[in-house]
């Protein structure tokens, strides 16, 4: 499935192979980076191994949106770029509205690039909200982006965020 959306490969690898305890701590599931995805072994997220499948395909699908729209992913760990305040400055408020927008964008993308996949990261946006509500501005800035729920200032944002290409 990577391989036929990004054109490229990509390893798919234990999410144990990283450092855990980080990941725990922040609610990581999932991560993708450069040509590397790396998955928990098993997904008990859901109660039916279907919806748990679903998930497994949602992960796959966003992290291939993320590197065909060169996005964070495909220069994650370079030395230029070890963290975000690399690339959007030490204000939190601008790492958050860099990641919301990016985010959005890759979201979007998907949704337009891959119409099959539009159920699915519905069932991936609606779950997570579910999951974890969200509970800072940010994290209600995107959710209402990738709900199509926002009031102007949201749309407007996803007016400007559309067009926008990593170079």
């Amino acid at each position: 499935l990577l391989r036929s959306l990004t054109g490229g490969e990509v390893a798919v690898e234990s999410l144990r192979q990283l450092d855990s305890d980080d990941l725990v701590e922040r609610g990581a599931n999932c991560v993708c980076m450069y040509r590397w995805l790396y998955l928990p072994e098993r997904v008990r997220r859901h109660d039916s191994r279907e919806r748990n499948r679903a998930w497994y395909k949602l992960a796959a699908i966003v992290a291939a949106g993320a590197l065909a729209e060169d996005s964070f992913s495909r220069i994650h760990g370079h030395p230029q770029f070890a963290t975000l305040a690399d690339l959007a400055g030490p204000d939190p408020v601008a790492q958050n509205l860099l990641l919301v927008g990016e985010w959005f964008r890759i979201l979007d993308r998907i949704r337009g690039r891959w119409p099959g996949a539009r159920h699915l990261v519905d069932f991936g946006v609606a779950t997570d909200l579910a999951d974890r509500p969200p509970d800072s501005a940010a994290e209600r800035l995107f959710a209402e982006l990738a709900t199509g729920a926002g009031g102007a200032a949201a749309t407007r944002l996803a007016d400007l965020v559309r067009p926008c290409r990593n170079v």
